[in-house]
Parts: C-alpha cells; structure tokens; sequence
C-alpha cells in the first residue's frame, strides 16, 4: 500500500519550512495531490522519485573537473579598504 506524507512530513523530508513546501506547491514545482480544496497529500514513492531526479539534474550541472570556489578569509575590514584603494585609483585616473 503507498504511503502519504503530509506538508510537514515533506518539510522535514527536505529540511525546510512548511511553508516552503506550500509555496513549491502553488508554483507547481513538486508533485503533490489535492485530497479536497485546501487538503494536500504526497505520495512517498513520487516525492522520492522527484528528489532523485533533482539530484540528478544537479550532478548534470556540475561540469567534470569543477571544484568549488574557496571562500575567501578576507575580513569586512579589509574589503573596505579594497574598496578604498579602488576608488582612489579611479579618481587619480579621472582627475589625473
């Protein structure tokens, strides 16, 4: 027998907020079926399928030989003074 989730099941499933998963629902982006008007069930076995085919397209996306760009350690401080220096620069420029 198929098994139903609720939208909170589904929320946890995905760790996110209920209400996410409404939203997802009325833009149509994830399977669900209307019991009567408002009440929404989802079947485990098209909510899996939907995340596997998800994951997919993510792996699709993801160019061979990719890595993830390493977060820079600069500080707020020091981004400042970039930015400092840069304007600096273009006004040395524009001014002469």
């Amino acid at each position: 027998m198929e098994k139903y989730l609720t939208a909170g099941d589904v929320a946890k499933l995905l760790t996110i907020e209920k209400v996410s998963v409404y939203g997802m629902v009325a833009r149509k982006q994830i399977p669900c079926l209307k019991i009567t008007g408002r009440l929404l069930r989802f079947k485990e076995s098209e909510i899996q399928a939907w995340l596997d085919s998800k994951s997919r397209d993510a792996k699709d996306r993801i160019k061979p030989g990719f890595k993830q760009p390493v977060k820079s350690k600069k500080t707020l401080a020091t981004s400042v003074t970039d930015v400092d220096r840069i304007i600096e620069i273009a006004k040395r420029e524009v001014l002469g």
